[in-house]
């Protein structure tokens, strides 16, 4: 039987889980002391149930688990709180339906502004993709996006595809560390749909780029909806997988 193993263990588990590879892209992106981080994930110091709390919001684990090994280790087992990665040359991996034609709504891409018209010319087009639905969730509240620039590079590269739940549609509660589409509206018509890691602090929310570009360090800050520029924002998709499509890198 696998054991959980001691404190330190379990939170660097954690970590890998929630899709942070070193304990520095976790510190910069949940803004911790690196110093009190790292003695807590080396072993050199415990750390109470306060700060267990907060390290098991940030990586969707079990709060109790983190700190006793007690209990499962995800806090919520029915959500993925991390995106797999899939080559796919259009047959479904194991335990998924094949079929299922997932419409593609567009890309995602931060600093990239569009008017709705446009949008809908470029989203409205009708295209879908054979990668199966999940059928932990309604296949209705399923959409892809493609990925556009370097704002998620730590988890998905230009040109890869994400597959994202309707929040509203499949009732999914947003938490800590969920990698989210984020739709921001400037004026009346003009929106930036973009892929982002949610940090609560506070009384507002954090959505952060993923990604060791420089130009793609600073999150938008949002409170009661509204961004710091007096944007509209909301959250319209949790994802759920990324992947790759044979077809698509030899176009």
């Amino acid at each position: 039987m696998i054991q959980n193993g001691t404190m330190n263990e379990r939170l660097k588990r954690a970590r890998i889980s929630a899709g942070y590879r070193t304990a520095s892209d976790a510190i910069s992106r949940f803004g911790w002391r690196g110093s009190t981080y790292r003695a807590h994930e080396n072993g050199q110091n415990h750390f109470d149930a306060q700060t267990a709390t907060n390290y098991a919001r940030a990586y969707g684990v079990n709060a109790g688990w983190l700190l006793t090994g007690d209990g499962a280790m995800s806090a919520k087992a029915k959500l993925p709180r991390r995106a797999e990665l899939v080559q796919t040359n259009g047959d479904g991996p194991d335990g998924h339906e094949k079929g299922s034609n997932i419409p593609v709504l567009g890309v995602a891409a931060a600093g990239v502004w569009m008017e709705d018209e446009v949008r809908r010319m470029t989203n409205g087009s009708g295209r879908t993709h054979p990668f199966p639905a999940d059928p932990r969730f309604p296949v209705e509240a399923q959409f892809d996006l493609v990925v556009e620039g370097t704002s998620i590079n730590r988890f998905a590269q230009a040109g890869d595809h994400i597959r994202c739940v309707d929040v509203e549609a499949a009732g999914i509660d947003v938490e800590d560390g969920d990698l989210v589409i984020v739709e921001r509206t400037r004026g009346n018509s003009l929106k930036e749909t973009s892929a982002r890691r949610v940090r609560r602090s506070g009384e507002h929310y954090e959505f952060w780029p993923d990604s060791s570009d420089p130009l793609w360090q600073t999150p938008v800050i949002v409170k009661d909806g509204h961004s710091e520029e007096n944007e509209n924002v909301r959250v319209i998709g949790l994802v759920i997988w990324k992947f790759r499509d044979a077809c698509d890198r030899d176009a």
